[in-house]
This record gives structure tokens, C-alpha cells and sequence, in this order.
């Protein structure tokens, strides 16, 4: 059987969405058309290790852009990233196809054109007592800010897709126009 060679690194949850905040209600199910395309091409699947859960485990509560946007979280990006580069720079530099890595819209680590941000600090509080809920805006994610600089460090030159979990068809549209390229 001949291989694709192509090769696309996704965010960890797109994979395993256990790996997400307890609460979320995004199931495998709605995740297996993106999947399943991707694998009816023939891509390979790298599984991206999951930033928020490496660094706060399974029973971290949902974070904000702004309380992840630290030095030490920073820091911890870039040592689980390091395997992940060297892994992407050997693909690319054996005509491997990577025509693309998938972040998740709104993730504040994953996120590529959409982050969650709140200006949460201090105790926990809720919406009912006066708490800002926070909202979607424009941005990158902060691992996925890290992976973006050192992926240009090594001259590799990747997009980086969102996935919108609310719009999985618009999502596999999006990489079939980037796949046929």
C-alpha cells in the first residue's frame, strides 16, 4: 500500500477529548468527521502533547489567555515542544507533507485566530456575583503562539488552521481547499 506521506499535527483534544476541562461538552462524535477525512486522504495524525493538562492535570479548572500568559507557562510550552519540533523539522526535511497543524478556536493555549480571555485574578467567583464571564476574541492562544515562533526559527512554514468545534464541516472545507493546495 503507498503512503501519503502526508503528515498533519493536531491539537491534542481533536484526538482524545478526555484531555479537556471537565465540563466541556464537545464529544469524540462531533470530533470524528474531522478525523475521518483526514484519515480517508491518508494523512498521518501527530498528536500535539496537551499544554494545559501537562502542566495543571485532569482536575485544572477552565483558565483564561491572561492566566496562562506567563513566564513559567511559557517555559513549560517550549520544553514539551522541543520533541514536537525536532519531529516536524525531520518530516520536512524527508519530503514529508505537512500541509497544515489544527488548533482549536477559542482555546486559550490552542487557539489560533480566536483565544478566551477573561480578566479573572484572585478568589473564585461566579457570574452570579458580579464575575466577568469572559468572551471569544481575536488572537493566537499562547501555545500556539510558542509553537508559531519556533516553528520559524527552524524556517518551517506550517499553517496553522483553527478548528471550530460548532462548525466541523466549515472546518474540513477549509482543509480541502489546503490540502488540494
Amino acid at each position: 500500500m503507498h503512503r501519503s506521506r502526508i503528515v498533519v499535527p493536531v491539537s491534542h483534544c481533536l484526538l482524545n477529548p478526555n484531555s479537556k476541562v471537565l465540563g466541556s461538552d464537545v464529544s469524540w462524535s462531533e470530533i470524528m468527521p474531522l478525523t475521518n477525512y483526514l484519515m480517508s486522504i491518508g494523512a498521518g495524525l501527530y498528536q500535539l502533547p496537551c499544554p494545559e493538562q501537562t502542566y495543571l492535570g485532569c482536575n485544572r479548572w477552565g483558565q483564561s489567555k491572561e492566566q496562562y500568559d506567563n513566564p513559567y507557562y511559557r517555559d513549560h510550552c517550549r520544553i514539551i515542544l522541543k520533541q514536537v519540533l525536532n519531529d516536524l523539522n525531520e518530516y520536512s526535511h524527508n519530503s514529508y507533507i505537512i500541509p497544515c497543524l489544527l488548533g482549536i478556536k477559542g482555546s486559550p493555549s490552542c487557539g489560533i485566530d480566536h483565544t478566551f480571555s477573561a480578566p479573572w485574578a484572585g478568589e473564585m467567583l461566579n457570574a452570579e456575583a458580579g464575575q466577568n464571564p469572559g468572551s471569544i476574541l481575536p488572537g493566537s492562544g499562547v501555545f500556539m503562539e510558542e509553537i508559531s515562533d519556533m516553528l520559524s526559527s527552524l524556517d518551517l512554514d506550517i499553517p496553522l488552521v483553527e478548528v471550530d468545534e460548532k462548525d466541523i464541516e466549515g472546518t474540513i472545507n477549509k482543509l480541502k481547499c489546503i490540502i488540494a493546495g
